[in-house]
């Protein structure tokens, strides 16, 4: 931190470091003192996908459908596939066993990046942290290619350029319509925004305080005239005790290391 800027930028990543919600907020807190002041500029949302298909296999299925051109096959590997520039909303799919230095192993990710280069767009971490994220992977779609024909128009151009997202550009407008109301398009191989928020869930449940919030919120929202944003109002909630030593030892054992704060949901701007 420097105490001359401005600002601090804190790049977090808690998957790879293996930490709860809990942990999250009480390293913001220790870094800059609270994180109550704290924006979301950046976040990426991620799905894992062990001993199932390549990374060459999901890029002929997925379709992003905000990008107007082709995925870029880096390095021409058939190992990562981007989708848009690193400056927008980019989406790639890769080969993580490979960038683990996993031999032998399948282990594929779809991950999707997002950047608010508005100021007045980035919600705070606690907004952040209770949204429901329903934009998460949005217009991402698995395709279940499976259900097309062999002779299918669609088939061959996968087969040629090998990319669902670059064969289905190829086709005319009419065409793509017929795509889009297909059983494949409409009943995907995998409901992409459902197995994030799931996974979301899990996260979040290692943290029950947290969790409790995230539930309920929808519900504060909606009892406050149903406006998205709301300003100049403060929720203040006192510490919500739960007993929580079950439900985490699956994930933590009994490590007295892990504490949970009781302190962060006694101030809440919305």
């Amino acid at each position: 931190m420097n105490p001359l800027a401005p600002k601090t930028s804190i790049m977090l990543n808690p998957w790879k470091h293996q930490l709860s919600p809990d942990d999250l907020l009480a390293l913001i807190d220790f870094i800059i003192g609270s994180h109550l002041e704290t924006h979301v500029a950046h976040n990426d949302d991620k799905l894992d996908w062990f001993q199932f298909m390549t990374s060459k296999d999901l890029a002929k299925r997925l379709y992003v459908g905000y990008q107007k051109k082709p995925p870029r096959d880096y390095h021409d590997l058939g190992q990562t596939y981007l989708y848009g520039k690193r400056s927008g909303q980019q989406a790639k799919n890769y080969d993580k066993a490979e960038e683990q230095g996993l031999d032998g192993e399948i282990w594929t990710r779809l991950e999707k990046s997002r950047k608010r280069r508005d100021k007045r767009s980035r919600p705070t971490l606690m907004q952040f942290l209770l949204d429901q994220r329903c934009d998460a992977l949005k217009n991402v779609v698995i395709v279940d290619i499976d259900k097309f024909s062999g002779r299918d128009k669609i088939m061959r151009r996968i087969n040629k350029y090998g990319t669902f997202q670059e064969a289905y550009m190829s086709l005319t407008e009419e065409e793509k319509r017929k795509i889009k109301r297909h059983e494949a398009f409409k009943s995907p191989l995998f409901d992409v925004v459902a197995m994030f928020k799931s996974e979301l869930d899990k996260w979040l449940s290692l943290s029950p305080n947290l969790h409790f919030m995230c539930k309920v919120f929808p519900v504060f929202k909606a009892s406050w005239g149903g406006r998205d944003k709301l300003q100049y109002r403060v929720v203040r909630l006192k510490p919500i005790h739960l007993n929580y030593t079950e439900a985490l030892s699956a994930y933590i054992g009994d490590n007295n290391r892990f504490s949970l704060r009781n302190d962060y949901l006694a101030e809440i701007s919305l």
